[in-house]
């Protein structure tokens, strides 16, 4: 089993949810299933776009006429209302820019103006083990009833421990919870 396919199947365990992994795993089938969730994992990879965070972008699987790529822009149509956290086990998923007005746009911006209350990203290239480590922690402690910015405290502390270096531990980021 590949790296990202393993993460995403100890995810959605520690979560207790359910599992869009290979070519289930497209932009449509995320929209059509992320509707009443209370929390939503994505493991794909991403990239940034400095220039243009509306364009900032995961890699999901292709289907007929579509290329797979959901872009920021494109999650400004989901309905994410009752999502409490939306977790981007994806390089530079945390990361966002700040327009001319000084409204943050990219990823985690997206994410929040379709009604998700929280997102936690990377705002770096990490290890899988690692990735999964921090994530399968956060929702172990979500299950366990600490509350998000607890949890993501908790679970950012246990993967210092293991892994020290700040390249690891250090690339997750918590935005939201503003409301």
């Amino acid at each position: 089993m590949d790296p990202l396919a393993s993460h995403a199947l100890a995810i959605s365990t520690a979560a207790g949810g359910s599992l869009l992994n290979g070519p289930d795993a497209t932009p449509l089938n995320l929209a059509a299933s992320a509707a009443g969730k209370r929390y939503l994992h994505i493991a794909a990879h991403g990239t940034h776009n400095e220039t243009a965070p509306w364009f900032q972008c995961l890699y999901l699987s292709p289907s007929a006429g579509h290329d797979g790529r959901l872009f920021a822009h494109d999650v400004l149509h989901l309905d994410l209302r009752g999502v409490e956290l939306v977790t981007l086990g994806s390089c530079e998923s945390g990361l966002g820019r700040f327009d001319l007005n000084d409204n943050l746009r990219g990823l985690p911006a997206a994410f929040l103006l379709a009604g998700a209350q929280a997102v936690v990203g990377c705002l770096w290239p990490v290890h899988p083990d690692v990735a999964t480590l921090f994530f399968s922690e956060l929702y172990d402690r979500i299950r366990a009833g600490a509350g998000r910015l607890s949890a993501f405290r908790d679970a950012q502390l246990t993967t210092r421990g293991r892994f020290p270096a700040y390249r690891d531990w250090g690339s997750f980021s918590y935005t939201g919870d503003w409301r």
